[in-house]
This record gives structure tokens, sequence and C-alpha cells, in this order.
């Protein structure tokens, strides 16, 4: 029997765990929600950029450029105008290095941001590369640019950081300096030029010593290890869009919810598997390409065979294959393919060139990093071809019109690609391959219309050139892969981001019919709350 004595114990205890209860339901009820703001890539496929706060803690995930005809005043693309305060974000995370997500850092610094950096490491090691190579043309980056005059070569080289030892060597009687823009100072010098017009080049070193200050800022982070940003538990995840890339995991302790980032594919042949999404009550998942899909796996393979017939039939011919490719990945596994057409066709005195840096300097990260990959055999084709990569291309000569030609931007908008339109598309001997994502009105994409001239810079060219399409280089997945990585959130809420109008509401449309989940297209500037 129970006496007096041990029932009184017995009822406190009851009440105290009903008191402790009731408390924890009442700090359960009083933690404040999640929620998540979109400054880019909701409603559209460029500058991917998101803030998560609960209560006092802000975070953001992306900060990208944008693209295109994004890129302009009034579509919400103008990289340096943050519609939020900068300094109030604590730490910024990166899904992976495209510049569509982390191409706009630099910018974000400027404004006042002052937190860490977070990534995984292979990441890290290529946002050294191409933040390098992007940093000198930063649109509205000021500086004090100083040349030295006794060059003697039509083009100048143009320092700016005060640690730069080839800054410091310029005798004061050569010395010429310059306040303001990159794009002011191509105006500057063009009009002080008397003689042929001037060409100006950022310093490689001053590009390197500014990274190195944003890179201080970098904490790497590994796969599947949580890290505590307070309230929230966050783990990166593999997706292998890119090495490094990572879906991110937020737990607030009550309510859990993923950002997609770009999600790989299959179709890759340096990528064998991507697990599912773990379960979340809300996933932000990309829509880059809507609720296509490319087909299986003979079909991607028939699209390869494609690629390397049409180049080596051209080769052949002593005609000029043409490759807008994207520096990062895009580039190397398009090298991949040529090196595997032109060995299995038995031609070895092809000429290959690779006209950008950062995607030079990317093909020797993945020659070197071959455990980055599921497939790592696949980087001997690439370190094989990138032995006799030229960096130097004269279309003026009649010599370059022979052989295998990359250049960036993989759209035809901007860089070495863009530079080249006049010389190459007129001529009837050179085949175009676009082998990513064309933005419609990029020049790219109005090569894929059709039509008979393009126009650039207000100047009609002639479209003689042969323009051909491949997906199978694409490195997104498919709706049919991403219905795959959806699988164990079949009852989450889906939020749809990253992806132009006509593709979301393709995809919302599809999704909801498959799974008969919630699925919403993100708006701009809208709060979503992540409630309880």
């Amino acid at each position: 029997m129970i006496n007096g004595k041990h029932l009184k114990k017995i009822i406190m205890s009851i009440g105290c765990l009903f008191l402790l209860t009731g408390c924890g339901l009442w700090l359960h009820a009083m933690q404040p929600d999640s929620y998540v703001t979109f400054y880019g890539g909701a409603g559209r496929v460029g500058g991917s950029s998101a803030i998560v706060s609960n209560g006092a803690t802000k975070i953001m995930v992306d900060c990208g450029s944008f693209y295109g005809e994004e890129a302009v005043e009034g579509a919400g693309g103008k990289d340096e105008e943050f519609k939020f305060n900068a300094s109030e974000v604590g730490d910024l995370l990166i899904t992976h290095a495209h510049a569509d997500h982390a191409g706009n850092v630099m910018n974000l610094i400027r404004a006042g941001f002052n937190g860490k950096i977070r990534m995984t490491e292979p990441t890290k090691k290529i946002l050294e590369v191409t933040w390098a190579s992007q940093c000198v043309y930063e649109k509205n980056a000021s500086r004090h640019w100083r040349w030295s005059v006794r060059r003697k070569t039509r083009g100048i080289k143009a320092h700016w950081h005060a640690e730069c030892e080839y800054n410091q060597k310029i005798l004061k009687k050569n010395l010429k300096e310059f306040v303001g823009t990159y794009d002011a100072l191509c105006e500057y010098v063009s009009g002080i030029s008397n003689s042929a017009p001037k060409y100006v080049t950022g310093c490689d070193v001053c590009c390197r010593l500014e990274i190195a200050g944003v890179m201080k800022r970098v904490e790497t982070v590994e796969f599947d290890r949580s890290i505590e940003i307070k309230p929230f538990t966050i783990v990166f995840r593999p997706v292998k869009h890119l090495p490094g890339a990572a879906a991110i995991y937020f737990d607030d302790g009550v309510k859990s919810f993923v950002f997609s980032g770009d999600l790989g594919t299959c179709r890759s042949r340096m990528v064998a598997n991507i697990e599912p999404a773990k379960k979340v009550d809300a996933v932000f998942v990309e829509s880059t390409y809507g609720d296509g899909s490319y087909g299986d796996k003979a079909a991607v393979d028939s699209e390869y065979a494609r690629f390397a017939d049409t180049v080596v039939d051209a080769v052949k011919k002593r005609n000029l294959i043409w490759i807008p490719a994207f520096a990062i990945d895009r580039t190397q596994r398009v090298l991949i393919e040529v090196s595997k057409a032109l060995e299995k066709a038995g031609i070895q005195d092809c000429p290959v060139y690779v006209l950008s840096p950062s995607g030079n300097a990317v093909t020797d990260l993945y020659c070197n990093n071959c455990g980055w990959f599921d497939n790592f055999k696949e980087t001997e084709y690439l370190r094989a071809i990138q032995k006799r990569v030229s960096r130097r291309f004269d279309p003026s000569k009649e010599n370059a019109r022979w052989g295998v030609l990359v250049t960036t931007s993989g759209m035809m908008d901007a860089g070495f690609s863009k530079g080249l339109i006049p010389d190459l598309v007129p001529d009837d001997k050179v085949t175009i391959c676009l082998v990513g994502y064309q933005s419609p009105q990029s020049p790219g994409g109005r090569l894929l219309k059709g039509g008979k001239t393009l126009t650039i810079n207000g100047r009609k060219i002639k479209i003689a050139a042969k323009v051909e399409k491949f997906s199978c280089f694409s490195g997104h997945g498919d709706a049919r892969e991403i219905d795959e990585w959806l699988s164990n959130n079949r009852d989450s809420t889906i939020y749809l981001i990253h992806g132009d109008k006509d593709a979301l509401k393709a995809r919302k449309e599809g999704l909801a019919a498959r799974y008969a989940s919630k699925v919403e297209i993100v708006k701009p500037l809208h709060e979503y709350s992540i409630g309880r």
C-alpha cells in the first residue's frame, strides 16, 4: 500500500511534470517563427539570394549576380542595389560557386556586410579563382587606378592595390592615374589615346591581393556535419551540380526547411548518383528547366554521340568548332567530350583553344582534385587535352579557322564570346555549339531562334555559321531527377525558385498533379513564414 507520505511525493512529482510540460509548451509557443525572404532568384533565374530570419538572427543564403535582361533597373536586377540592410546580416552561406549564386558577394561587402562566409572546401577553391577573375570588372567599384606610360604595348595594365609590388615600382615620371570604375577608366583611356585605341586589363596581382582579403572571411564546412548558428542547426549536403555544391538544411528546433541550391544531374558522366533530400517541412527548390525531362540514359548517350560526330566532322573538314561555355564545370565537361571524340577518331594534330583564364584555372583544379568526382577517371581525358590547349587565338589568321575553340561567356553576351561574334558568326566554315542555358535576349538565345542577322551594339551581323544545341551538358537535374530528389517530401510545402515565368508555371502544374502537395511560386520581397 502507498502511505500518505509516498502519495504526497507522487502527487508533487506529477504536478512538477505537468508544470515543466506546460513551461515547455509555453516556451515553444513563445519561440519566434522562422521567415524566408527572397531578394533574387524569385520569378527569375539570376541573382539567387534569400534571407532567413528568426528573432535577431539573420542569415543570407547565396548572393548571386543577375544575367542578361534581368540585370537592369526596373527588373530588380541591379547587383549593387540591395533592398535590405547588409550590415544586419550575420552570416552568408553559399550553395555553390556559379556567379548567379555567388557573384555579388563583393558588392555585399561594400554595402556593409561584415560577417562570416560559409561554404564547402571545393566551392572555396573554385571561387578563389573566379572571384579574382571577376573583381577588376566590378561595375560599381571605384578605385584609384595607376599605370605606367612606359609600357610599349597597345594595352594598359592598370593597378590599384597599394600592396602590389608592380604598382609600387611605377616611376613618378611614367605614372598616369585615374579615380573611378573600370568602365569609366576604359572611357578615359580611349579618350586620351593619341594612337590606336588601347585596351585596359586589370593587374592579376592586385586581383589576388583584393580577393585574399575576402577569403579571410571564408569558413569552410564539411558535408553532413551540423553547424550551429542559434537558433538554427544547419547542414550542407551534396547535390553534385558542381564540386562542393550543396543543399543547405535549416532546423530551428521545431520546423525544418531546405534550400536546394542548383541540383546536379546524372547526365554528367562525372556523377553516379544524387541522394534524395531529407524529410523537411518546407523545400525551396530550383526550377531552371521547368517540368521537362531530357530522357533516359540511352537518349543522353545519343546526344553525346551527336556532339562527338559534330566535332569530328568539322575538324576533318578543317573547319572551326566554336563552343561558348561557362568557365566553371561546363568548359571542363566539354573538354572531356572533345578529348574523347578526337581520341576515338585518331585525330592528334587538331588545335584546341581555351581563351578563359578562369576556365583554364578551374580545369587545373579538376585535374588536381579527381576525388571531387564519382567517376574520377573522366579527369584523365581532361588532363590529356589540357596539355595541348592553346590560350591564344587570332581570328585574323587563316589557320586559326580550324580546330576547337572554347570561350566564355556561355550565352555569348560578354567576354571573349561576345568579342568574337563579328569575326566568326558570318563565317560558314564555323559551327557554333551551344551547350548551356541561353537567356532569350542574349546573343546565344537569338541565334537559337534562327534568322539571318544578329545585332550587336547597334551593328547588324550576317549569320552564316551553323548553330547546334546540345542539352547533354546541362548541369541541372531535369524534372524527373528533381522529382526523385523530392521523393521524401511529397507532403511538404514546396516553394519554386530560380526559373523564368514559363518554367515556373509548368513546374508548378506538373508537381501539383504528381505530388498533390502544396506548391507555390515564390515572389520577390515576400516574407514566407515557416510557422508552427
